[in-house]
């Protein structure tokens, strides 16, 4: 078989993601594809797949390892189900703003996750992207953390996600993505949180028409490669690869955010509402030993 960087025969690379496509993610998934092909003159193509075809971040996270599927852009929460370090970028207000969060990935401390995901979690990390504020929907308004308290509220997979979330008082109850619209539309939860894309193009704020500016998490998804199929590369193509992921990981980053504006304006053209929280320091302050026991037991207080 020829070798990768065999002029005869590209290298063909499976990239995958959960999200639809016509998310940002998945505009950037099909940009590092384009951006990979023309800057390794065609020696290595990537097949981007959208809308959870091959499976949900968790499946995706698997297929990496057992190499059916290369290259995948996942939320924090899958990566930190299996490897809990990762968490730390999900601990609810450990950015204080999304130019913190941009100084986290550029500045250099993310190097030390990223570093302890690529050991733990056999892969190489290509750019985090993302960057998208994410905040609470609700079916009743919500300004104060006494407002939030008892509300079933749907979450992902993730002990930090559901830890924040008992911590504020709330009733947090694991439901897969793609059985959350019927779980609000049902009643089954009353509440949800999530990036401005995810709630306009799953429709959970046709349920839940409160969007509540919690601003509790900002999202530093990472772009990665099975640690195999990376070994299998030319130095050259590695190179390539990590230039492109950073490059796409910023162009996420911009129009995610460019679209957060639009789709909150779509949104409230619809009859969704904004709730501003009148004691978001409360929301902080409820919120302070789940970062604590973190960094404590994972060894990250330096961070």
């Amino acid at each position: 078989a020829p070798q990768a960087g065999d002029a005869a025969e590209p290298v063909k690379l499976i990239m995958a993601i959960e999200v639809s496509s016509n998310t940002a993610c998945a505009q950037a998934s099909k940009s590092f594809a384009e951006m990979v092909k023309e800057k390794s003159g065609g020696s290595i193509e990537v097949d981007v797949f959208t809308d959870g075809t091959l499976g949900n971040e968790n499946e995706l996270w698997e297929a990496v390892q057992t190499g059916s599927v290369d290259i995948v852009w996942s939320g924090d929460g899958a990566v930190s189900a299996n490897v809990p370090e990762w968490g730390f970028v999900a601990l609810p207000y450990v950015f204080s703003s999304p130019e913190a969060r941009d100084q986290f990935v550029h500045g250099g401390d993310i190097a030390q996750l990223n570093q302890i995901l690529e050991e733990k979690g056999n892969i190489v990390v290509l750019g985090n992207g993302s960057g998208a504020t994410r905040n609470l929907i609700a079916d009743k308004e919500i300004k104060t953390l006494g407002d939030a308290a008892g509300i079933t509220m749907r979450v992902q997979q993730s002990d930090i996600v559901v830890a924040t979330w008992k911590a504020l008082g709330l009733l947090p109850t694991v439901i897969a993505y793609s059985e959350t619209y019927s779980a609000l539309q049902t009643g089954v939860a009353e509440a949800a949180e999530n990036e401005m894309s995810t709630l306009i193009t799953q429709k959970w704020y046709e349920c839940c028409p409160y969007i509540i500016e919690t601003e509790h998490q900002i999202n530093c998804h990472p772009l990665y490669i099975g640690a195999d199929q990376w070994a299998k590369l030319t130095g050259e193509q590695q190179a390539i690869l990590k230039e492109c992921g950073q490059a796409a990981a910023d162009e996420f980053v911009t129009s995610e955010r460019a679209n957060s504006a639009s789709d909150l304006e779509e949104m409230l053209g619809d009859g969704a509402q904004v709730c501003e929280l009148t004691d978001k320091q409360a929301w902080i302050d409820a919120t302070e030993s789940v970062r604590k026991e973190f960094c404590e037991q994972y060894g990250l207080t330096e961070l």
